[in-house]
């Protein structure tokens, strides 16, 4: 997350294309290459926006599946000086149960109002009684740099487990950045 650019990235149990429709004027970036694991480069953006993002994949065979449309700001045109300062909260909660039956999806926002931020990742998440994550945060999961004043989106899905009620879903969590000067910071998230 830069104050012009960003990186989309997400994964699919299917291979499939990419696509992602960003920013306003929207552009859409797309990978005709079927694969687990999309990253796709969106340039030319507006420094200091909220700006909306919608990731869609295809999978052989037509079926087509996105997430909602999420919105993030990029990174202010002049940084902050000194080190990152990150927060995470929950922005929301999608029933996703047409995609996936007894689903939600969580989206979470990690802002940076200090310095730059680098190498910023989730090392793991749990979720509240009732849900469990659909992928197992065995692998921290790899938001890369945060620019000063921008906010980075990060979409997990839930599942019932079956284990009780589970009315509302919640999600902690903790995670690691590496700000400036290469110090490191730990974070948490919470919320519903």
């Amino acid at each position: 997350m830069t104050a012009t650019g960003a990186e989309a990235r997400w994964t699919t149990d299917l291979d499939a294309t990419a696509d992602v429709v960003a920013g306003m004027p929207s552009q859409q970036v797309g990978d005709p290459t079927a694969a687990k694991i999309h990253s796709l480069a969106i340039t030319g953006l507006t420094a200091g926006a909220y700006l909306p993002l919608n990731a869609v994949s295809q999978a052989p065979g037509g079926r087509r599946d996105g997430l909602p449309v999420v919105y993030f700001r990029t990174a202010s045109a002049t940084a902050a000086t000194g080190a990152a300062k990150l927060k995470a909260a929950i922005l929301g909660l999608y029933d996703n149960s047409v995609s996936v039956e007894n689903s939600l999806l969580v989206v979470l926002g990690i802002g940076n109002t200090g310095g730059d931020a680098a190498d910023v990742r989730i090392t793991g998440l749990t979720a509240s009684p009732g849900w469990k994550l659909a992928a197992p945060v065995t692998d921290p999961i790899q938001i890369g740099g945060i620019g000063s004043g921008g906010t980075a989106v990060v979409v997990v899905r839930l599942l019932r487990d079956g284990s009780g009620p589970a009315p509302l879903a919640t999600v902690t969590g903790t995670g690691t950045l590496a700000g400036a000067g290469g110090a490191t910071e730990n974070f948490t998230i919470s919320g519903q």
